[in-house]
């Protein structure tokens, strides 16, 4: 991500935000080692909020996935009728 605010940044796909969102659940899950009872709670909140959003992405990836097969296939049929 560009460090200048002015920047824009280009839109990105599911992949680079399932990559994005991995590296937050695996940030949060390191500082659930930490000693403080603060810095482990905010970790909690943003472990399961990260979480829950790469469950969703995911979900949506393998869905985009099963639309382009089915309509291949239906491609596929409609050019042999």
């Amino acid at each position: 991500m560009s460090k200048n605010p002015d920047t824009k940044v280009e839109p990105g796909d599911l992949e680079a935000l399932r990559a994005c969102l991995w590296d937050g659940v695996t940030a949060a899950h390191s500082l659930l080692k930490t000693r403080t009872n603060d810095t482990k709670l905010r970790a909690i909140h943003a472990l399961s909020q990260s979480a829950a959003a790469y469950r969703a992405v995911l979900e949506t990836a393998d869905l985009e996935a099963r639309i382009a097969r089915l309509e291949a296939a239906m491609g596929a049929d409609d050019a042999s009728t």
